[in-house]
C-alpha cells in the first residue's frame, strides 16, 4: 500500500478530548478544522510515524473488532478525504 506524509500547513490540536487538525498556512480547498475520530486518529498517527495504509490497517484491528476488508475500505475512504483536503500526500 501507500505512504503518505503529513502536511506542513496543518497542526493536530487535543481540544477538550478531541483531536482537531487546524491550518496553520492557507490550504486552497480547506477551511476550518478537520475533526478526527479514533480510528481516523490512529490512521492520522501512522501516517505521522512514516507508517503505510496497512499499518493503519492492522492498528485499528487491533483496536477493533472488525472485518479487514471493511477496515481496509474505511482507511482508504479516510486516506482519499485527508488527500483531497491537501492535510496529506503521497509519497
Amino acid at each position: 500500500m501507500s505512504k503518505y506524509k503529513i502536511s506542513d500547513s496543518i497542526a493536530l490540536r487535543d481540544i477538550m478530548g478531541e483531536s482537531v487538525l487546524v491550518p496553520i498556512k492557507e490550504i486552497e480547498g480547506f477551511n476550518g478544522i478537520y475533526a478526527l475520530n479514533p480510528t481516523s486518529r490512529i490512521i492520522y498517527d501512522c501516517i505521522a510515524e512514516g507508517k503505510d495504509s496497512d499499518d493503519a490497517v492492522n492498528a485499528i484491528l487491533k483496536e477493533y473488532d472488525a472485518e479487514r476488508q471493511d477496515v481496509e475500505k474505511d482507511v482508504m475512504e479516510c486516506i482519499d478525504d485527508m488527500e483531497k483536503k491537501k492535510i496529506i500526500y503521497k509519497v
